[in-house]
């Protein structure tokens, strides 16, 4: 039996979205809605059914799904909406342009019980398929272990959400042996996610060959990831955004740290920083850090 789908704005991504589902073998279009009269005119137009308001849509019982296509800062409004009247909910790209604002979202599909997911459509490729197949298989550490290389996997802080009681982060590790995956840890987002990263280090004793050392000011924030060349760009203030330092000028504990690299028999650490900050260049930054490190090691 075909699944019935709304599709929420008659743009040119709406559009796409329609036809793809006119298309389909398993999916069926209930109608369209737009704020745009000229588009549910067009809609009609092309003999598909407009709806006269999103509030009909929401009280469709026969619209199981809807797909949300219009501006980006609409998407919250609509998502949230559509989850509370009862409909799964697939939400065009970039979903929200807010980390907060996304929380609230998946909020709201938490508490409604309902499918909510962005639509990286990416995923349904036949050859992105058969990465994540091969990724899964296991077979990308096989290849570089036959090729005398080593996978190893550098975390951010989002690995530290819980599914299940349990870390993403600490997810793949039991997923993927050690003869074919080993953690790169960032001691940064380690600590950002809320563990203390020399604790962390001595955890995956005989896994980690390459430590990442990095320092920061600050707490977990929005603009934290546009530090990083994502979210929000928002330049940090003195006192409470969140900031990338050289090494040694941050919150880190790096003797600790670098005690916690020795105790592993870690063969590499590495300073990584990434933007400058401080009033300083990026060659100052590494001189920094490299002139701390000098000093405690």
């Amino acid at each position: 039996m075909k699944k019935n789908f709304a599709v929420i704005g008659y743009g040119g991504q709406g559009a796409w979205h329609t036809r793809q589902i006119l298309a389909s073998d398993v999916a069926a279009l209930t109608g369209v809605y737009d704020i745009d009269p000229a588009k549910n005119a067009l809609a009609e137009k092309n003999g598909i059914h407009a709806y006269s308001s999103f509030e009909e849509v929401l009280s469709d019982g026969t619209a199981q799904t809807l797909v949300i296509a219009v501006p980006n800062n609409d998407h919250k409004e609509l998502v949230i909406r559509s989850l509370e009247a009862g409909k799964n909910v697939i939400c065009e790209k970039p979903v929200e342009m807010s980390v907060t604002a996304f929380d609230e979202m998946t909020a709201a599909a938490d508490k409604s019980g309902k499918l909510f997911t962005v639509h990286q459509n990416r995923r349904w490729d036949v050859d992105y398929l058969a990465m994540k197949k091969i990724v899964e298989s296991g077979e990308i550490g096989e290849l570089a272990n036959a090729n005398g290389m080593k996978l190893c996997y550098h975390n951010h802080d989002f690995e530290f959400k819980k599914v299940d009681g349990e870390y993403k982060l600490e997810r793949l590790y039991s997923d993927v042996s050690a003869d074919l995956l080993l953690t790169q840890l960032d001691t940064c987002w380690v600590n950002v996610g809320g563990e203390n990263p020399s604790d962390y280090i001595r955890k995956y004793n005989g896994r980690i060959e390459i430590i990442h050392l990095k320092d920061f000011v600050g707490s977990k924030s929005e603009n934290m990831y546009g530090l990083i060349g994502t979210g929000s760009k928002e330049a940090p203030s003195e006192t409470t955004k969140f900031e990338l330092r050289p090494v040694g000028c941050g919150v880190q504990d790096f003797p600790a740290i670098l005690e916690a690299c020795k105790e592993v028999g870690a063969k590499w650490v590495v300073i990584e920083q990434d933007s400058p900050s401080m009033g300083k260049t990026p060659i100052e930054c590494a001189e920094t850090s490299i002139d701390y490190l000098k000093k405690i090691f």
